[in-house]
């Protein structure tokens, strides 16, 4: 495989030699035009990116043979040479024109050293080609033992299953070496329908090298754990699901049936639409997660509660998803990517179109001066522009960041135009102002456009014409301090801005110098974007805004061009990357397979368990303690007579009695027994069945253990209210009748039993024996039948007696 060859190792010693002497020359150039006072290239560190890069590759191409990670480490590899190119080219270029300017032996010294950085350029490049072999190479190897490295970096996010993280990565290793070897001897022998057989063999190592590992790694005990472990793992997807549903619940507005409804079907479905889009026309795809995120993004920085998947259109939902693009491959805060949606919104053009037009206007001022900007920190800026500013410019973020990038390269910013603008305004003081600088200039200056355009808000305008008024850094510095300060106030500044904004405009004036010398050879090389040989995907704006003015296309296509091919780069990821992202979107979509209706289930099965007879004895058995506890205080008071201390033993045994069966029916011992019944029943489940097997489980083991409970809970209830009767009997009236007698259990009848109580019933002596003797007479009378008589005041009056309260 290319990239893996002795050849490509041979090509890289050579590199190493070859970097070596050239540099070696180059000092010695050096050493002679310094001694002749002249300026030579500096290009120390481009010989060491060289000689680093060249060091290094025997060791990724070592990685590469077991480990994906070497492909993304090529490929940037790959780039640090290519940018040393592009350097070496600028440097190669200068030492050429120096050399057409100079005479004698400094012009051929000049065009050696030209000559020498030349080879050491093409050095550079030929590693940057093997780099990309070896990525290419690495990357199909990637493809085809994939499997394993994947289940790797899966696995390890799994508690319990993170053991087999290692025997995967094992697996993987012997799967490339595989690959590897088979792909070489089939170069070897040529024989290219052997090519396809490469990948299966690869697989077929991975699985034999697989089997024993986990048998070594893995022992009876740790598989247990390890299915245990797993269904921690479903049951914390479970829990992620039902929070995300209720997130989506309290942020959107929605009912819970309709946020489960969004979560596991509206939000994927949106995402694959937009991901199908995405890569069909080139660019990237987005995960789940990333769109959520997004969405929350949006709401947050809006300060609204808005469903944007469904309730404003199609449209809406994709730009969503073009905002998580932005935030995860462009880079920019979530404060930009919300004015570019509600622009979107606004104008009703896509929001990727608006990414377009901003990456193309910005593009054809990037590739006109050679100088590329930050496009997130541009539009993190741009973004932060806001009132009367914002107002001048239509409230348009493209002309807002277009504007932003215009004034930097005249050494402004957008926030100095204000100020700017503010004392141009200010009409008789301005004109005082240009009138005096005039004077003491000795020049003429014309500041009506520019207090023109301050009076219109055309902010681009007056930024131009400030420029033009206050001249260059060359003549801005043979003023005397009065002079300056005089032109700065003039032009509405403060001298420091005058002065700073010379010091940036130098710096851009310089890289623009150089990028039109560059845009001159380009001229001359020919380059016509109509060309078949125009390789668009590897060009240079500057090279693809040269082609396309030779192939006469208009400043809007130019635009467009530029800004489609932005928004290409601005997508490019690694193989790393694109790994994670894939390992995302499979993470995404097993978390929505367990989603938290389940969960939701589970609940509301626990609250049933909390509201059963399990739970809610709690409360009676806390009453049971509160009556052991007066008993016990009662029974040790001092001066207790013996029929006290009689009755004190009979609550302390009813307390006692009421004590044991309320904690035998709701004590920590019972419900622990029904918890770990349910939570057998639900592992059980959970290995057969996964996570509906993990409810049903619970459920079942929870019912079984709780059947055997409710007897004990009717006892309870029984001994409970005998007690509460003899100990603290305020609630008397609501229990059920009794009966006591000294040394004996209390004797229960019906509430609606008449019952007759006192004390020394048949004894003789008081009207208590008339009580007797008249029941007698009743019994007697009624056994023998015919008509009884009975003496009712008598009665009454003795009745009344014995029932009274002060006996």
């Amino acid at each position: 495989m290319k990239g893996f060859t002795p050849e490509d190792l041979k090509t890289i010693i050579e590199i190493k030699n070859v970097t070596a002497n050239i540099e070696e020359t180059f000092k010695n150039l050096n050493n002679i035009t310094k001694k002749s006072s002249q300026l030579t290239a500096e290009v120390k560190d481009e010989f060491k990116k060289l000689n680093k890069g060249a060091s290094k590759f025997v060791e990724i191409q070592t990685e590469a043979a077991k480990s994906s990670s070497a492909t993304a480490k090529a490929i940037k590899e790959q780039t640090t040479q290519q940018n040393v190119v592009k350097t070496l080219n600028i440097q190669i270029d200068n030492l050429y024109n120096r050399a057409l300017t100079a005479t004698g032996q400094q012009s051929k010294i000049l065009l050696k050293q030209a000559d020498t950085l030349s080879v050491a350029r093409d050095s550079a490049q030929s590693l940057a080609s093997s780099y990309g072999d070896l990525a290419k190479s690495s990357s199909e190897i990637d493809n085809n033992t994939v499997f394993f490295s994947s289940l790797s970096e899966f696995v390890k996010d799994i508690p319990g299953l993170r053991k087999l993280s290692g025997p995967f990565e094992a697996a993987a290793k012997a799967s490339r070496e595989t690959v590897l070897s088979n792909a070489a001897a089939v170069a070897k022998s040529g024989n290219l329908a052997k090519t396809q057989n490469v990948a299966v063999a690869g697989l077929k190592a991975g699985f034999k090298g697989l089997g024993p590992i986990v048998t070594k790694a893995l022992g009876p005990l740790a598989l247990l754990q390890m299915a245990a472990d797993a269904i921690k793992f479903v049951f914390d997807a479970m829990v992620a699901g039902s929070k995300a549903t209720a997130r989506m619940s309290n942020n959107m507005l929605v009912s819970r049936d309709a946020a489960r409804e969004l979560y596991k079907t509206t939000i994927p479905g949106v995402v694959g639409q937009f991901n199908q889009l995405s890569t069909a026309a080139g660019g990237v795809s987005v995960t789940i997660g990333a769109y959520e995120k997004a969405l929350s993004n949006i709401n947050n920085e809006l300060g609204l509660q808005l469903n944007l998947t469904e309730d404003f259109g199609t449209q809406t939902a994709l730009n969503v998803g073009e905002v998580a693009k932005m935030t995860e491959n462009f880079g920019y805060s979530a404060k930009a990517s919300k004015e570019l949606f509600f622009e979107s919104a606004k104008t009703g053009k896509p929001l990727e179109q608006i990414n377009k037009d901003i990456f193309g206007a910005v593009g054809g001022l990037a590739a006109a001066t050679g100088i590329v900007p930050d496009f997130a920190k541009l539009l993190d800026e741009a973004a932060g522009v806001t009132g009367n500013l914002k107002a001048n410019f239509g409230g348009s973020v493209e002309r807002i960041a277009k504007a932003t990038f215009q004034a930097k390269l005249l050494g402004l910013s957008l926030a100095q135009t204000e100020g700017i603008s503010s004392n141009l305004l200010d009409f008789q003081s301005s004109i005082e102002n240009e009138m005096a600088a005039e004077l003491l200039l000795g020049k003429d200056l014309n500041l009506e456009k520019a207090r023109e355009a301050a009076l219109m808000g055309d902010t681009e305008t007056l930024m131009k014409e400030i420029s033009k008024q206050a001249g260059s850094q060359k003549d801005f510095l043979k003023l005397n301090i009065i002079q300056r300060q005089a032109l700065a106030k003039a032009v509405g500044m403060e001298v420091n801005e005058l002065a700073d904004m010379f010091d940036k405009q130098a710096k851009m004036d310089a890289l623009r110098k150089l990028n039109q010398q560059k845009i001159n050879e380009l001229k001359a090389a020919g380059l016509n974007i109509d060309d078949k040989n125009f390789d668009i995907q590897t060009a240079s704006l500057q090279e693809i805004m040269v082609a396309a003015k030779a192939a006469s296309k208009s400043e809007a296509e130019i635009r467009e061009i530029l800004g489609d091919q932005i928004y290409l780069r601005k997508q490019e990821e690694d193989a790393t990357q694109k790994f994670n992202k894939a390992l995302a979107q499979a993470k995404d979509i097993f978390t929505r397979l367990v989603d938290g209706g389940a969960l939701d289930k589970l609940a509301d099965i626990l609250a049933g368990i909390t509201e059963s007879a399990l739970f809610q004895g709690f409360a009676e058995e806390g009453e049971a303690k509160r009556l052991a506890k007066i008993a016990s205080t009662e029974s040790s008071q001092e001066g207790r007579t013996p029929e006290q201390k009689i009755l004190d033993e009979q609550k302390i045994k009813a307390a006692e009695a009421a004590l044991k069966s309320t904690e035998e029916a709701t004590g920590t011992s019972d419900a622990l027994n029904v918890g770990m019944a349910a939570l057998s029943m639900a592992l059980a489940g959970g290995l057969v069945a996964g996570p509906a097997g993990f409810v049903g489980g619970l459920i079942l083991g929870g019912g079984m253990a709780m059947s055997g409970n409710r007897a004990k809970q009717k006892k309870a209830d029984k001994d409970l209210a005998a007690a509460q009767a003899l100990i603290d009997p305020k609630d008397a009236e609501d229990m059920d009748d009794f009966i006591l007698r000294p040394g004996k259990r209390p004797l229960k009848f019906n509430k609606d039993d008449l019952l007759i109580g006192g004390t020394s019933l048949g004894k003789g002596g008081n009207s208590d024996d008339e009580v007797v003797t008249l029941l007698k007479e009743l019994i007697g009378a009624v056994k023998q039948g015919g008509d009884v008589y009975i003496d009712g005041a008598k009665a009454g009056r003795s009745l009344a007696l014995a029932t009274s309260k002060m006996g």
